[in-house]
């Protein structure tokens, strides 16, 4: 019941403050004829009672909505709500400002219109201080939020100026002829320059909004607030179609026309199928603001295939998918052509369908093929937690088949029709986690791979999605190869908490039980201030970060260099931008037991950090 009063009243107030500044601007910009005067003036109070009504139970509605209270129960919490909140002093300034314009609804001169007029605009901007844009920070805040500014004004002027514009000519089509054609016609004409500037702003602010709401082409198709948006788009395009006529054939027609009745019934019926659609996309306006942008959802992806840019770092392929996108912009500019060049219109068509069929099957190379969670990622934050747990539901569920170490090398392969993959290879890396996700849930079609869907719930086999990941690393890793380990907590002897992923800025130098020999030896020695040393898995590290719990052991063992000799008494070295680079074993030799190649290592990776991934791009399916 909130949701639903919520958005009716959401849709009602947004109607009302966008024909409100509507009826002015047409009253100041376009035409005030006596004829439509009665009628301006019952516009603009009935567009002022629907804004203050819905304002109201919007209030009412968010504050039950915020207090997550039903709607009796919102009563109490409305001046909390009023005093406390950014949504209820933006409410009471909205408010009053449409107080103010009470006085100017008779519109009884041009000073009055005026005044009220530009009131009534600053009561219809001041939406965007409750929308999407509050949400951003800095920058981002700014540029969103004046964007929003800007589409609400223009969206005021185009599409609350429609209904008294569909009046106007309303009138001029009748036998009285209250409004002269000629009266309309420069109507139209006035409003026709006022749309241009209104629609090239909504177009301008429109892609903005759609930047930060929407963002990418998954969240677009891929959620309903994309859907939604998408309907938006659709809807506004129609509307440009209907002023586009207006503009280009009738007005002018208009003009020059013996039956001007006629041109002037069909602008009335094109400008109220126009605020018709304006209605509509209002109405879609109001219902967004009630959902959580695309952006900051997961799409679940509609299409058997995605786009994959890995075709272009092929050199073997890169030429081809370039010919190939070369000739479809070729083939573009051709049909332009063929509106332009009528005569030439049969050879241009002809050219044009002989470049789709020679090159443009190419750009198969830019699509592989999607499931509906291929733009989901790993939820579990990938920590060691995960990363462990992972490890062993893979050697209970996977690894006879796939092997102990994922290489696809099980006691069950040979057995197989077609072997186990090796998920240490690189193709790991042309897979995103939404497409692992669902191989391991649902299988792969012809293949042996079976799914676990009943078997294993969701967050676990999310953990074997992040043990996936963290054993191909780990395999990199061994070869001296960066890689992102999963991400832990640990606490210093001051008292004070942190985790691997908020010391970004410092190296971490982290020590897997060692002995009291060792210890003692790196309290002695100072390898700088950006150094901050963790023991895991050891119990009296006086002196030094600790990082408890086995899951650590498990997760980073992934990443030693001979996964037999254990990870007792291992070292490893990550970087200020959280990239494992040094991995000592003391199995393997003196290594870091000298105190000068410990510190040699920190200062090659103060001197040469890693600033991009450095893993392999897969390769082309």
């Amino acid at each position: 019941m909130t949701e639903t009063l919520l958005f009716a009243a959401r849709a009602a107030h947004f109607v009302g403050l966008v024909q409100l500044a509507g009826v002015y601007a047409f009253a100041v910009f376009v035409a005030h004829p006596a004829a439509l005067q009665a009628s301006l003036r019952r516009i603009a109070l009935v567009s002022w009672l629907m804004a203050l009504a819905g304002g109201a139970a919007w209030f009412y509605a968010q504050s039950a909505s915020m207090s997550g209270t039903d709607l009796a129960g919102a009563l109490p919490a409305l001046g909390t709500v009023l005093a406390k909140t950014e949504f209820g002093w933006v409410s009471a300034v909205r408010l009053a400002l449409l107080l103010l314009v009470a006085p100017g609804l008779p519109m009884c001169n041009r000073l009055s219109r005026r005044l009220s007029g530009r009131v009534a605009a600053l009561a219809l901007l001041s939406l965007a201080w409750s929308g999407h844009a509050n949400g951003e920070e800095g920058l981002d805040h700014t540029i969103h939020l004046a964007a929003d500014v800007v589409h609400l004004l223009a969206a005021g002027a185009w599409v609350g100026g429609l209904l008294p514009l569909v009046l106007l000519f309303a009138r001029a089509s009748k036998p009285d002829r209250a409004v002269s054609a000629e009266d309309a016609h420069r109507a139209a004409r006035r409003f026709s320059r006022l749309g241009i500037v209104a629609v090239t702003c909504l177009f301008a602010s429109g892609l903005v909004n759609t930047w930060y709401l929407a963002g990418n082409l998954p969240a677009l198709i891929g959620t309903f607030y994309g859907r939604l948006l998408l309907l938006k788009i659709a809807l506004f395009a129609v509307m440009l179609g209907f002023a586009a006529v207006n503009r280009r054939r009738l007005t002018p027609r208009l003009a020059l026309s013996r039956d001007r009745t006629a041109v002037l019934r069909a602008l009335r019926r094109n400008s109220a199928a126009e605020f018709a659609l304006g209605l509509f996309v209002l109405g879609i306006v109001a219902w967004l603001g009630t959902l959580v942008p695309g952006l900051h959802q997961e799409p679940v992806w509609p299409l058997p295939f995605r786009f994959s840019a890995e075709a272009l770092a092929a050199p073997e392929l890169r030429g081809e998918v370039w010919l190939a996108l070369a000739a479809l912009a070729i083939g573009l500019l051709l049909i332009a052509a063929s509106f332009r060049f009528r005569r030439m219109k049969g050879v241009l068509v002809v050219v044009w369908l002989l470049i789709i069929a020679f090159f443009v099957p190419s750009l198969d190379l830019l699509a592989v093929t999607a499931f509906p969670t291929s733009y989901f990622y790993s939820p579990t934050g990938d920590t060691a937690a995960a990363v462990a747990r992972g490890t062993r539901v893979f050697a209970e569920q996977c690894a006879s088949c796939h092997g102990a170490t994922g290489r696809g090398d099980g006691p069950l392969a040979k057995s197989l029709a077609e072997p186990p993959a090796d998920l240490t290879a690189d193709h790991v890396y042309a897979h995103s986690d939404g497409d692992l996700f669902w191989w391991i849930g649902h299988g792969i079609a012809g293949t042996p791979m079976p799914g676990f869907d009943g078997a294993l719930d969701e967050e676990t086999r999310w953990e074997l999605v992040d043990f996936i990941h963290a054993n191909a690393d780990g395999v990199r890793a061994a070869q001296g190869t960066p890689a992102q380990p999963p991400d832990f907590d640990y606490q210093c002897p001051d008292g004070t908490v942190g985790s691997l992923r908020s010391s970004k800025g410092r190296i971490v130098h982290l020590l897997f039980a060692p002995d009291a020999v060792r210890l003692a030896a790196l309290a002695a020695l100072d390898a700088g201030g950006d150094v901050i040393t963790v023991v895991a898995g050891a119990g009296g590290a006086a002196g030094f970060c600790v990082a408890a719990g086995p899951e650590i052991a498990s997760a980073f063992g992934l990443y030693l260099p001979d996964r037999s000799k254990g990870i007792s008494g291992a070292e490893m070295l990550i970087d200020a931008n959280g990239w494992l680079r040094a991995v000592w074993q003391p199995a393997l030799g003196s290594g870091w037991r000298d105190p000068a190649a410990l510190i040699a290592d920190i200062g090659q990776i103060r001197a040469s950090p890693v600033t991009a991934s450095p893993r392999p791009a897969g390769h082309v399916h």
